[in-house]
């Protein structure tokens, strides 16, 4: 009698190795780990992107209220479990990988238990096969062979000891996180303050986030600096580009809502131009909620916006009318986002940016033209970044925006800079 076949082998959940990094790294005792590194990083990421809907849908579900029947303790405890899975996997294989002594150069262990798939075609194979290949009658031409790869060999294991010690550090402030996420749930749910632990969840993801890209970007930083490692996690979000795609989206829902919701709360406008205003201000909301600034909010904001769009389907007359003014309200009450601190601290910098460039681009105009348009497209990127932050600028760097100028001669420069620098005419030097 036949013997039944084994159970079919279960696939990994981490992504696919990048193909750069197992070609960019010689050594296979780092390709290995460098290589494990990254593919865990990004299944961490992707766990984490994955609980702003299951933190949106506590809300849904529970309409709108953080009671204890919309989201129990165990429900809140299993969300914890499975969005940090990912991290807390990352954090093994890097404590695994990391040097046990710091004065001892890293000995990566061998991970032997992770299909890496395609090593064996790897370019340090190539050239072994290679190198068996040729006979080289000239022993020199070998011995020169044999420097030359050991002198690669040394540079990756000192940009690998080097990286190990940034990991550690990054490792050190995760593990940290999740400590501090503990201690908030268990208080949180002790005192069955539901909303304060869903808090913790969203605002642990956020910082944990960060932790993660850095640990990712250490290793393309050792190994293959020119690739940017945004593009290695395209969906991720850093808190300051979150908070500046919202920022954007909401300043242009602010504009678009403001205008027809005039028209509703006016006694002047007739029937029909109320009701054209209604249409356009669903067709506005119902386009919002179905975009990436909607679902870069957090779950509450989300979820209040996500009632307002809907409440305007349903009704209509002065109800409606009702509905669009506490709405505007509500968005103008969002404007606090620009109270947060990695704002706060980018608006500051990008000011200082847009200063000094436009200070520096003045004199050198008559010297270097190009070096001036350089300068004054530096404080024109700097200006766009600030959009959203003073309603008195924003039609200023709108028309700024739509001009899209080139810079490509004398009389554009100074245009362009003339504008820019009615952006710094009430701000504080």
């Amino acid at each position: 009698m036949a013997s039944a076949p084994p159970p079919p082998r279960q696939r990994s959940r981490l992504p696919a190795p990048d193909p750069r990094l197992l070609q960019a790294i010689r050594d296979p005792n780092i390709r290995i780990p460098a290589s494990g590194l990254v593919q865990h990083a990004l299944e961490a990421l992707g766990d984490l992107h994955r609980l702003d809907e299951s933190l949106y849908e506590r809300f849904m579900e529970g309409g709108g209220r953080v009671a204890d029947d919309a989201a129990p303790d165990a429900l809140l405890r299993r969300l914890q479990t499975v969005t940090f899975r990912g991290l807390r996997s990352l954090l093994v294989y890097s404590s695994r990988v990391r040097p046990k002594d710091a004065q001892v150069e890293a000995q990566p262990e061998s991970m032997s238990d992770f299909d890496f798939g395609g090593l064996d075609d790897s370019p340090s194979a190539e050239l072994a096969a290679a190198e068996q290949a040729l006979d080289f009658k000239d022993s020199d031409i070998g011995d020169l062979l044999e420097i030359i790869d050991e002198h690669e060999v040394a540079g990756e294991s000192e940009r690998w000891t080097t990286m190990l010690e940034k990991v550690s550090s990054i490792e050190y402030g995760l593990r940290s996180q999740l400590r501090d996420l503990e201690e908030r749930l268990e208080t949180s749910l002790g005192a069955r303050q539901v909303g304060q632990a869903l808090e913790a969840l969203d605002d642990t993801r956020s910082s944990t986030s960060e932790g993660i890209f850095a640990m990712l970007s250490a290793v393309y930083e050792a190994f293959l600096p020119e690739v940017d490692p945004a593009t290695v996690a395209p969906g991720h979000l850093t808190s300051l580009g979150r908070a500046l795609l919202v920022r954007r989206g909401l300043t242009d829902l602010v504009r678009a809502v403001s205008p027809r919701n005039d028209v509703l709360q006016s006694d002047k406008a007739t029937p029909d131009k109320k009701q054209r205003a209604l249409e356009k201000l669903r067709a506005t909301m119902a386009t919002f909620i179905g975009g990436d600034v909607f679902r870069a909010m957090r779950p509450a904001d989300r979820w209040e916006l996500t009632k307002f769009e809907r409440t305007l389907r349903e009704e209509s007359g002065p109800a409606a009318y009702m509905i669009a003014e506490g709405l505007a309200k509500y968005l103008e009450s969002l404007g606090s986002v620009n109270r947060r601190e990695v704002l706060i601290a980018h608006d500051e910098r990008a000011l200082e940016e847009l200063r000094e460039s436009l200070s520096a681009a003045r004199p050198l105009l008559e010297i270097n033209q190009g070096v001036a348009a350089d300068l004054v497209r530096r404080a024109y990127n700097a200006a766009l970044s600030l959009y959203g932050r003073n309603p008195a600028n924003d039609d200023l760097i709108i028309a700024l925006r739509d001009a899209q100028p080139q810079l490509d001669n004398r009389s554009e420069i100074e245009a362009t800079a003339g504008t820019l620098e009615l952006l710094l005419a009430e701000e504080p030097h």
